[in-house]
Formats: structure tokens, C-alpha cells, sequence
């Protein structure tokens, strides 16, 4: 009976495996215009970027960026409340 809950567990495993990454997308942020200050005063570029795409768990943002122009870092929430 151990064996039998054990091969469950595992194919449940794989199964989940495969899912996320079947599901996955790669998304590059801005597509060929990149990551950066938008121009033209076009402050909603971003959000025109994200309107067409539903991101999923597994999904993989891609920031491409000149070294020392800019940069993406990982904010608390307070710290984005703050803007710092």
C-alpha cells in the first residue's frame, strides 16, 4: 500500500512539473523597445504593455536593459508606497 501512495505522490509531482512549465511564458518587458524611461511623455506605456497579456505563476519577465542606465530591484510594499 506504501508503494502504491508513494507512485501517486511522485506522478503527482511530475504532473505538476510538466503543467507549470507547459504554461509558462517568457516575456520580454517592453518587447523591442526594452526596459527604460518611456518617451514622448508616454507614462502609460507599461500599462499599454501589460493590457494584452495575462501573467500565470511560472511565467518568466525578462528586463533588458543598458548596465548602469538602469536597474529592477525587488521593493517591499512599503518601500514602493514610499517610492524609495
Amino acid at each position: 500500500m506504501g508503494g502504491k501512495i508513494t507512485m501517486a505522490a511522485l506522478l503527482v509531482v511530475i504532473a505538476a512539473n510538466l503543467l507549470q512549465s507547459t504554461y509558462g511564458r517568457t516575456y520580454t518587458v517592453g518587447d523591442s523597445t526594452g526596459w527604460g524611461i518611456p518617451t514622448n511623455n508616454n507614462d502609460d506605456f507599461y500599462d499599454d504593455w501589460t493590457d494584452n497579456k495575462d501573467f500565470l505563476v511560472g511565467d518568466v519577465l525578462v528586463f533588458n536593459f543598458t548596465n548602469g542606465q538602469h536597474n529592477v530591484v525587488e521593493v517591499t510594499e512599503a518601500g514602493y508606497d514610499a517610492c524609495n
